[in-house]
């Protein structure tokens, strides 16, 4: 079996994630082989391995055997991660595409991964241009989906945003007593948006930009 062949039925099956496929992404002009998971088909977003068949191989070149490249909204990441060890290789870009597999969103027409930058990819925006240019996509995104708690809810936009971790979600709705999720109780409701005040979402949404990104000067 041809180590690409065996390499991508490996991962494959250290996958975890029913929608990450690995394929082979091998490219002649490439030194070496490469397996690929792709979020979107337009070639701007993606996971790939580059594999040298042996470690002599990739001595030669001057490289690890195994390396690493994601691709964000068209933006390259090249050589961030690098090793001579076949399964932390394998564990490595499995994380990284199952991450990617699960966040982002779609707005006008092109799948984003990085708020920090514009619809292109190219232009770097302030956090209120990011704020501008995403909050409301991600509101009416919200709206058309059905969440049965603020858990749910705010994994939602986290994983829109970027985030990895729900610290200022718990921040932002703390201290009222959980009283939108006894609203939502109480009026036996299946969607917690159909008991929260449309502004007040929106802040939220507004919040958590400006946490991830960092808040102009």
């Amino acid at each position: 079996m041809h180590y690409i062949t065996k390499l991508i039925q490996d991962t494959q099956k250290a996958t975890n994630a029913e929608n990450v496929k690995w394929i082979d992404s091998s490219y002649c002009n490439d030194v070496c082989p490469s397996i690929m998971y792709e979020l979107t088909d337009d070639g701007e977003n993606y996971v790939q391995l580059f594999a040298f068949e042996t470690k002599q191989d990739a001595i030669i070149e001057n490289f690890k055997q195994y390396g690493i490249t994601i691709c964000k909204n068209g933006n390259h990441f090249y050589g961030d991660y690098e090793t001579d060890c076949r399964k932390s290789a394998i564990d490595k870009v499995v994380s990284l595409a199952e991450t990617m597999a699960r966040t982002g969103f779609e707005c006008d027409g092109i799948y984003i991964l990085d708020i920090s930058r514009s619809l292109c990819g190219r232009e770097k925006l302030t956090t209120q241009q990011a704020i501008d240019t995403y909050a409301p996509t991600i509101n009416k995104l919200a709206k058309s989906q059905s969440f049965a708690d603020l858990d749910s809810l705010c994994l939602f936009v986290q994983n829109c945003i970027g985030i990895t971790d729900g610290m200022n979600a718990s921040i932002f709705w703390s201290g009222y007593d959980d009283g939108i999720q006894e609203l939502l109780d109480d009026s036996g409701a299946n969607n917690v948006l159909d008991v929260l005040p449309d502004d007040y979402f929106l802040e939220y949404i507004c919040s958590e930009i400006a946490n991830h990104l960092g808040f102009d000067d």
